[in-house]
């Protein structure tokens, strides 16, 4: 007897069915009001056919027992809300009125939430600064299984990204970076990489997060390619480091995850065919999986065993599209390590894009349940 029935008939309820044949209330508003264009709902048709919801639940599951590390760039997302109220009287700039502020766990950290829902134990290597710290902030915005380690960047602060907010349209009006980025060096460097050291010994799978701010180095990144036993890398391109900080810096991974633009920057071919595009980046790393994030365009995958796949985006809103590389990468990383099929891996990494692009960046971690429930909602 399932739940349902027994909380019904204990509250006198009469349960009864009728001799019609029963149709499931999603389905039907799947297969008649569908939210995506036909070619995304007959892509989820044909997929269905291949795969159930409990296969991709399960292979989810397969990966609880994992040791993850992620390592990288510790990042405070600040989102200061303010109603423009006019052009400022003696100067040619907008005048805002101050509503609010809200702090959210970013970049590393994010990535360690993400993962910290699926995988029993993360450990979390990142660095933290010499002042404006926040560590309380952080080790509180972190989930109970992330075990963090922090490297202190001496004579910078925490990195802080903060960005002014209308908080009717969601439109920003201003992006501040708060951050010191030369590279690591002396101490701090070797502090990072003592630590990498250790922790490599005993993890399977290591999800580098490298947002080109100054954390990882040269030598440090060369004790991630050579004593990873799995290596998943993010090289992300932003406003701070654009042009600088490309995938090639690392001589091999196990499965590499980009975005189209950040492809496009590495081959410096702005309007190629980007299967060409990710065949010749596949050319510079020694590196057996791909995946590149194109926007509402989907995402495109790569091996040379599996060839190339094509999935669609599945977000019906979008709110906010900071973040959803990271839970993409956080997400497919777990599969690719499982050799998971590319339409699978594709599916849960959309999915998952898709559930962070709703809320305010990073804001809520995509966890187990509300995943698992998307993933049925969108098969039936």
């Amino acid at each position: 007897m399932s739940p349902e029935i027994a909380a019904a008939r204990e509250n006198g309820i009469a349960v009864e069915y009728t001799e019609d044949i029963v149709f499931s209330s999603s389905q039907l508003l799947n297969r008649h009001f569908s939210p995506f264009p036909p070619e995304t709902a007959t892509w989820l048709e044909e997929f269905g056919d291949r795969h159930s919801a409990e296969e991709i639940i399960a292979v989810l599951d397969q990966a609880r027992p994992l040791k993850v590390l992620v390592v990288g760039e510790a990042i405070i997302d600040e989102y200061v809300f303010c109603t423009a109220i006019g052009k400022s009287t003696k100067d040619p700039v907008l005048a805002c009125q101050f509503n609010g502020i809200q702090s959210i766990a970013g970049g590393s950290l994010a990535v360690a939430n993400h993962l910290a829902g699926f995988c029993d134990q993360v450990e979390l290597i990142t660095c933290l600064g010499e002042h404006e710290r926040r560590e309380d902030f952080v080790r509180q915005a972190l989930l109970p299984n992330v075990r963090p380690t922090f490297v202190t960047k001496h004579g910078a602060p925490t990195i802080h990204k903060r960005r002014f907010v209308d908080p009717y349209s969601q439109s920003k009006l201003l992006e501040l970076y708060v951050m010191e980025d030369h590279p690591l060096q002396g101490e701090d460097e070797a502090a990072l990489g003592k630590s990498l050291a250790a922790a490599l010994i005993d993890c399977d799978l290591v999800v580098c997060m490298d947002y080109g701010h100054g954390i990882l180095t040269a030598p440090n990144i060369e004790i991630l390619c050579t004593q990873s036993r799995f290596l998943a890398v993010n090289t992300q391109s932003n406003a701070g480091n654009r042009g600088f900080n490309p995938i090639s810096k690392y001589g091999r991974a196990d499965y590499v995850c980009l975005a189209h633009h950040e492809i496009a920057i590495e081959t410096r071919m702005r309007d190629g065919n980007l299967r060409d595009l990710l065949l010749e980046v596949a050319q510079r790393i020694d590196c057996a999986n791909f995946t590149v994030t194109h926007g509402k365009s989907g995402s495109l995958h790569y091996s040379p065993d599996q060839g190339f796949a094509e999935v669609p985006a599945f977000a019906t809103q979008v709110v906010d599209r900071v973040g959803a590389g990271d839970a993409v990468i956080a997400l497919t990383s777990l599969l690719v390590h499982q050799r998971a099929p590319w339409d699978i891996v594709g599916f849960v990494g959309n999915v998952a894009g898709a559930q962070v692009v709703a809320e305010l960046g990073n804001r809520v971690p995509v966890g187990r349940i509300p995943l698992a429930k998307h993933i049925i909602s969108l098969m039936k």
